[in-house]
């Protein structure tokens, strides 16, 4: 599949490709995840949304790292947010990061896309 990246004015160009694998990268927070989730649903078939596994995975990596327990990972106000998307990411990744993961999100914590620089992709 040609990779999309660009904006959501550029996302007019998906409707004419023929194809299209989405590579969607966020925040790892209930919010983030739902982005995912609504694009996956967006797309209805006319083209594919996958998560960007490599990233996430290092973004897990990062915070696993820098706060073995996942409660110590920055709070956010998403606690009344539903939880939605984690099954498009869940599967690809390892048991300790998926658990670790769920820990964050089922407590309404943040892993921000910025625990990774741009030399680290």
């Amino acid at each position: 599949y040609p990779e999309f990246c660009g904006s959501a004015a550029d996302a007019q160009y998906l409707l004419i490709a023929e194809d299209v694998c989405v590579l969607y990268w966020g925040d790892l927070d209930r919010a983030g995840l739902q982005i995912l989730s609504k694009l996956a649903e967006m797309a209805d078939g006319r083209f594919e949304v996958r998560p960007f596994t490599a990233a996430y995975r290092l973004m897990l990596q990062r915070a696993m790292t820098r706060f073995p327990d996942p409660l110590d990972n920055e709070e956010t106000d998403q606690a009344g947010v539903p939880l939605r998307g984690l099954d498009l990411l869940e599967d690809e990744l390892k048991p300790r990061e998926a658990a670790y993961l769920r820990e964050v999100l089922d407590n309404a914590r943040l892993i921000p896309q910025e625990i990774i620089t741009a030399a680290d992709l």
